[in-house]
């Protein structure tokens, strides 16, 4: 009975629905899961684009004050500035097609092994961490206090961009 209650206690703190978890022991996603990693998908995209132009906007500034009044620093800069945005354009590019992969795919990763509660300290908050099979899974504090110490866990993961779809005490 316990390891039931604890089950729907997961479910609902994840927010996940016993429909995705039952897509999940086919290795197929959920209908929640899906639509969950194509709103991820279009955030990232969103995110992408705007500081995509805020970079453009920066550097094409820098680099005509720069050319204009003469001066050096502002035109580096202007370059700096450039290198950044392709390095931006470049983390978010990654992102959007990772998760693009994992919708298309239609497939989860799955996990098993003993689950370690981790709570890396800083000077300002508290990470909330649990471990599986030397893979992190960041949460929130309500969450990590549902999950057992060295108890021994199944997680459903996705297989590219490695965001945690499910979880089921086994």
């Amino acid at each position: 009975m316990t390891k039931q209650v604890s089950l729907d206690a997961l479910l609902n703190a994840l927010s996940i629905t016993r429909a995705d978890l039952n897509a999940n022991h086919d290795g197929d996603l959920g209908d929640n899961q899906l639509h969950k990693l194509q709103t991820l998908r279009q955030r990232t995209m969103m995110i992408g684009m705007i500081g995509f132009i805020g970079f453009v906007l920066l550097a094409t500034t820098l680099l005509y004050f720069g050319q204009v009044n003469g001066q050096f620093m502002l035109t580096a800069l202007g370059i700096f500035t450039t290198m950044l945005n392709a390095l931006f354009g470049g983390m978010y590019g990654r992102q959007y097609m990772r998760l693009n992969r994992d919708i298309h795919n239609d497939a989860v990763e799955v996990l098993e092994g003993q689950l370690e509660r981790v709570l890396k300290a800083d000077n300002r908050f508290n990470n909330y961490v649990v471990r599986l099979d030397d893979n992190d899974f960041y949460i929130t504090k309500d969450q990590f206090l549902l999950f057992k110490h060295k108890a021994p866990y199944r997680f459903y993961r996705s297989p590219y961009s490695k965001i945690l779809l499910a979880v089921e005490p086994l």
